[in-house]
């Protein structure tokens, strides 16, 4: 008996560190998000639904799958495309109920969305900041619509608000400059669209403007174009009424006048010009002159130098001249006393 407890003891403690390895790699299996087209999708702790959590993958259009493995779709997490520039459409799925906060925020290339038929909530900056996203469906379950949720969609166009909707949250619509939102259906929209000044009518968006500027662009056009055919149709006909005739005697006179302006300004040029030019000959006259006076007082002083110098000669020739001399005399005074 004791035998038989003790094996069975030691099979469990065997089978201890396989239960918790197996364990283990089963948590790390329900946890690890599953890849299908480059969406990521996470199964739920119960294993009963799916949810997109992010896209790992640089094609343009993304289709969200509805079930993986016979599992549904049913929710897109939090922030989950949030800041993804490859993504240029993306089609959700009607099996999704919830999306979660700034799911689609900040994707910069993002331009359409079709949203699931059964969604009752769009959360708050769902597509905020998408700017070149121009057209969403709203479906006919939406409920209601989170703060900012299409602030600076620069270029949504049309937007239909179900008559379903009975919320709409804070600046949801700030900045969307060519939206037309079509309140037909929704007294609360078009109270909604009344106080935060947003078109409701094509009257009132860039489109129309721009549609206007280009419509009248092209009227003027035509009209210039039939004036200058008729206009050259009727000149040929009668040259003395075309206006060159008339404008080139109204402008004679005032050719002529500019004619003297320019001459005497020249004129005055010309003068400035030669009055400059005299001034410097006659500094740089002034200066030869200048110059030659110093050379030849230089030259009279080295001559005047030179006398002196010469005329110092002289004297010390003489004065040498006389001290010869004067020896000789005396000695010539002691010969004739010794003699005497």
């Amino acid at each position: 008996m004791k035998k038989s407890k003790s094996i069975v003891f030691r099979i469990f403690s065997l089978l201890i560190p396989f239960l918790i390895l197996f364990s283990a790699v089963s948590a790390y299996t329900v946890n690890e998000n599953k890849y299908v087209d480059g969406v990521a999708y996470k199964l739920s702790e119960d294993g009963s639904y799916y949810t997109v959590v992010g896209y790992s993958d640089v094609i343009p259009n993304v289709e969200i799958a509805s079930e993986i493995d016979g599992i549904p779709v049913t929710a897109i997490a939090e922030s989950a495309f949030q800041n993804n520039a490859d993504i240029v459409k993306v089609s959700v799925p009607d099996s999704v109920k919830t999306i979660g906060t700034a799911a689609f925020r900040n994707c910069a290339n993002l331009t359409s969305v079709t949203l699931p038929s059964g969604l009752t909530a769009l959360p708050g900056e769902c597509f905020y900041d998408c700017r070149v996203l121009k057209s969403v469906n709203l479906p006919d379950s939406l409920q209601s619509i989170g703060d900012f949720c299409f602030q600076n969609c620069t270029l949504l166009g049309n937007v239909t608000v179900p008559a379903s909707v009975t919320e709409i949250g804070y600046d949801a619509f700030l900045n969307c400059e060519s939206i037309l939102l079509d309140v037909s259906k929704n007294p609360y929209a078009a109270d909604y669209a009344a106080r935060f000044n947003i078109n409701t009518s094509f009257e009132g968006t860039t489109g129309y403007f721009l549609m206007m500027i280009g419509i009248g662009t092209a009227v003027g056009l035509v009209i210039v174009s039939v004036l200058i055919f008729a206009g050259k149709k009727y000149f040929s006909a009668h040259p003395d009424k075309a206006p060159s005739f008339w404008l080139s005697k109204l402008f004679a006179p005032v050719g002529k006048l500019l004619k003297l302006i320019v001459s005497f300004i020249s004129k005055i040029i010309n003068y400035c010009i030669d009055f400059l030019l005299d001034i410097i000959i006659f500094f740089k006259k002034r200066k030869k002159s200048s110059e030659s006076t110093t050379n030849d007082t230089e030259l009279t002083a080295k001559e005047n130098a030179a006398v002196a110098g010469k005329s110092d000669n002289t004297v010390d020739t003489v004065n040498t001249e006389k001290d010869s001399e004067q020896p000789k005399t005396s000695e010539y005074t002691e010969k004739d006393e010794a003699e005497k």
